[in-house]
């Protein structure tokens, strides 16, 4: 029996857990394309930055960058590690400025944390409760063939089969729906984690360049002195 014969033989319980979870399946389908598009891009920019800081210095590399979200941080870092970090006499005011400057761009890197993980949680959710609710129908479904059951003048495999099959497509539909959540949810979390923490080192060997730069010049002029 197809799950489109099951459908139309199952009572409107029956017929309103496949269509739940055959919705479920179609938006898990639709948020993992969507993150693991969203991930390889910020991965592949990522990588495109952490090139780009080894080879040329801030300004150039400021001048490079464009609007989006993951620019903007480190846009933001890259001027405030100019402007504050550069400029700062001792050791202590160097670190203590550096650590605003982290502080200010977890900020952003949080932002964009929420961004770019969105669907994730909801993937956790259906891979979760699809299961349960596939089971539910199956138990709605054999608790139907049971009573039938009962009423019947003679009890046979033939009047018992179609009623079972039923029954645990449910469950099978519901498997269907909560393995590819399962995946998606591990897949995106673990890579949307990756790419984030990629952002934090971005961000942190922006200030670490610039306070050892700043260190070395105290240091020199210290020196010449």
């Amino acid at each position: 029996m197809s799950i489109i014969d099951a459908f139309f033989h199952a009572t409107f319980a029956g017929k309103l857990v496949l269509l739940i979870l055959i919705c479920m399946s179609i938006v898990t389908w639709a948020l993992i394309v969507h993150g693991v598009i969203q991930v390889r891009k910020t991965t592949k920019h990522l990588s495109h930055l952490s090139n780009l800081l080894s080879k040329v210095n801030f300004d150039v590399v400021e001048s490079r960058l464009t609007s989006n979200i993951v620019d903007n941080i480190l846009k933001r870092t890259i001027r405030l590690s100019l402007d504050t970090i550069l400029p700062a006499n001792t050791s202590t005011e160097i670190k203590a400025r550096g650590e605003v400057i982290m502080q200010q761009a977890n900020t952003g890197i949080f932002m964009y944390q929420k961004m770019l993980t969105v669907g994730v949680p909801l993937l956790g959710t259906f891979a979760a409760i699809a299961p349960y609710i596939g089971l539910f129908g199956t138990v709605w479904g054999i608790i139907n063939s049971l009573s039938a059951l009962g009423t019947a003048q003679s009890v046979s495999l033939q009047a018992i089969a179609p009623g079972m099959s039923e029954a645990l497509i449910a469950t099978g539909v519901g498997l269907v729906a909560a393995i590819p959540a399962s995946a998606g949810y591990n897949y995106l979390t673990k890579k949307s984690e990756d790419a984030i923490c990629e952002l934090i080192n971005l961000n942190e060997r922006v200030i670490s360049v610039a306070s050892t730069t700043r260190i070395k010049e105290n240091t020199h002029e210290v020196n010449v002195r």
